[in-house]
């Protein structure tokens, strides 16, 4: 199913936590634990990006982004076009339905940039 084959601990699925956030890699470790190793990296996507890519994560990746933030918007299209193939991702991010407005030009210019459409 996986590209890779993902590193199983004790028959249990590994599970890449990457969020700056400590209250939210906490409610994903809980929610996760029991059926799941979780390895966490307490940092933005773009801090750990460099570090996930000279190790790429062995099983499903959930990574936390401010979806307003170009940088980290930037960082994960980088490591889900540089990984051949890619893990599965989860994306967690707050006021996306808010923010998705194609008539907002800076959303859309924010997307755009992103996806490396414009400069």
């Amino acid at each position: 199913m996986f590209g890779r084959s993902a590193q199983k601990t004790e028959n249990r699925l590994t599970v890449t936590v990457v969020t700056a956030d400590a209250a939210i890699q906490q409610r994903v470790r809980h929610a996760l634990e029991g059926g799941f190793v979780v390895t966490a990296r307490q940092k933005s996507i773009v801090q750990a990006a460099a570090d996930l890519l000279r190790k790429p994560p062995t099983g499903p990746l959930v990574v936390e982004i401010d979806h307003r933030s170009e940088a980290e918007l930037a960082a994960l299209q980088k490591l889900l076009t540089l990984w051949q193939p890619a893990p599965p991702v989860i994306v967690l991010t707050d006021g996306v339905s808010e923010a998705m407005n194609p008539a907002d030009e800076e959303w859309s210019d924010a997307v755009a940039r992103a996806l490396g459409l414009l400069p």
